[in-house]
């Protein structure tokens, strides 16, 4: 069971997972038919832990691939900012995860390429949702998007959890 979101802090959050899970592109790189599913690939803060053991086999990691997590920045998650008499704006950081297996076969600058090319869809999307937020919906409002990477698994880490790329999304919101 986990605690549902109920403040300013994890309700962001969980507009970010809504907002990517309701992404056409996300959809597509996770595989994932509906909301429900691309729900399941987006995680808070961590993968959860295994079911049947103290960790992830290589095998398992890697099915669980692609997936993102998102996370609230541990400096500057949340402002809130008085606007007027009575009246505030929130805001804040959020850091979204892209990961995923890398493809067996493809050179080093092509598996990177694909996985820029699929992050700036999603992101494309995150900014579309993002435009459509406002009182009544459920999406993030974003004010500012900046992607780092792709970036390659080491090679102690390929060892234990297989050859993987991740790309690191620093995600600024207000509202």
């Amino acid at each position: 069971m986990s605690t549902a979101a109920e403040s300013a802090i994890s309700l962001a959050e969980e507009a970010l997972r809504l907002s990517l899970a309701d992404s056409p592109a996300f959809r597509t790189w996770c595989w994932a038919a509906n909301q429900a599913e691309a729900l399941a690939k987006i995680h808070h803060e961590a993968l959860p832990a295994p079911a049947n053991a103290d960790a992830y086999t290589k095998s398992e990691i890697q099915g669980l691939r692609p997936y993102a997590i998102v996370w609230t920045d541990p400096e500057d998650g949340h402002r809130r900012e008085r606007i007027a008499q009575g009246v505030h704006k929130d805001g804040g950081t959020l850091h979204l995860r892209l990961v995923q297996n890398y493809a067996a076969g493809d050179a080093p600058g092509e598996a990177s390429r694909k996985l820029e090319n699929d992050a700036g869809k999603i992101l494309d999307d995150l900014e579309t949702n993002s435009t459509t937020s406002g009182v009544t919906s459920a999406y993030l409002v974003i004010e500012r998007m900046a992607p780092a990477g792709p970036y390659r698994c080491g090679d102690d880490e390929e060892v234990v959890e297989g050859d993987f790329l991740w790309m690191d999304v620093r995600v600024e919101w207000g509202g």
